[in-house]
């Protein structure tokens, strides 16, 4: 995992902390803020006193406190770290880089660390983002990892405690999408289990044991009742999960990740391949495009379309904050059409 540490990416002899500007950015918050930490440390480890550490998060600070801490003293000639969170909040702040010159400032750095995408950040004030990747140095998005990533990521997180895993339990953790937090949390319980057990390997029956019991439900169950028109048990999965304590981020990227493998399967069954090509093209393990196929016969191909655009529709809703998942969840049609 360092390989993904900005600080470990710096040449041997550079100093980061001649940089005046630092740039973290992006929806993968887990390893946004590994970096964002990493940098700060390393800040404490070279400067001690921490009297020059200030932290401004513009959905509770004002503009007038962020250009207080640069005309404040630096105490012992120390160079001066100013972290800055939801800087895009406030139109002000773009004035105060220009007008402080903290583009050029030999004394002051500057991180600016945002939980949106570049994307997203643009339709907030380009101005300023177009500033802070013109004048940044390290800068970086740190997006969700793509499935491929996502496993390497997590054998690496086992590997740093001397576990391997098995490559149906990988298949069945990396189902889980890309969510570095919730992986974490979920990885750190197989952890747990397995060092308490004397075990060096992950297996199917510990993610079983351990994550899809403890959550008790069944995403393929669920796609079922909905496939079946049994509305009241699909609700009554739903309102079950949640009720004890269920992530509702979770159950929302379960049914789209499962929604986009039944169109997957339903595609390449239509064409005239064999089974095992269909299953290689998928890029889906065994276990789980056998599960698919048997569930997608019941659906029709426009189906899944109709619903694998509702779900990106919801998703851009609870992005722009018109809505909340777990509404999303408690409103779905719970019906192919």
């Amino acid at each position: 995992m360092a390989r993904d540490l900005i600080f470990f990416l710096a040449k041997p002899g550079s100093n980061i902390f001649s940089n005046m500007l630092i740039f973290l950015y992006g929806r993968d918050t887990y390893r946004s803020k590994e970096n964002l930490d990493k940098i700060v440390a390393e800040y404490h480890r070279k400067y001690s006193s921490g009297l020059n550490f200030h932290v401004f998060d513009f959905d509770e600070a004002k503009t007038q406190d962020f250009e207080n801490s640069f005309k404040s003293y630096s105490f012992f000639d120390e160079k001066k770290l100013i972290l800055v969170k939801n800087s895009f909040e406030d139109s002000a702040v773009k004035k105060t880089i220009d007008q402080y010159n903290l583009t050029q400032s030999k004394d002051i750095i500057v991180i600016f660390y945002e939980k949106f995408s570049e994307e997203e950040l643009k339709k907030k004030d380009k101005e300023l983002l177009d500033i802070l990747l013109k004048h940044s140095r390290p800068q970086k998005e740190f997006k969700p990892l793509a499935r491929p990533q996502l496993k390497k990521w997590i054998i690496n997180y086992l590997g740093n405690f001397d576990l391997s895993i098995k490559p149906l339990a990988l298949e069945m953790l990396s189902e889980n999408g890309s969510d570095l937090i919730s992986q974490s949390a979920d990885i750190d319980k197989l952890i747990g289990f397995a060092k308490s057990q004397g075990m060096s390997q992950i297996t199917e029956k510990e993610v079983n044991l351990m994550i899809f019991d403890s959550r008790n439900i069944n995403i393929f169950e669920l796609l079922d009742s909905i496939s079946d028109k049994q509305k009241a048990k699909a609700m009554f999965m739903i309102e079950s999960f949640l009720k004890k304590g269920g992530d509702p981020g979770y159950l929302f990227s379960m049914v789209a990740y499962q929604i986009r493998n039944l169109l997957i399967v339903k595609d390449l069954t239509s064409r005239p391949l064999a089974p095992g090509v269909a299953v290689k093209k998928s890029g889906l393990h065994p276990f789980v495009y056998k599960k698919a196929f048997s569930a997608c016969k019941k659906i029709d191909r426009q189906s899944l379309i109709n619903w694998h655009s509702k779900l990106l529709d919801w998703d851009l809703k609870v992005k722009k904050g018109l809505t909340d998942i777990e509404s999303v969840l408690l409103n779905m049609p719970l019906t192919f059409s």
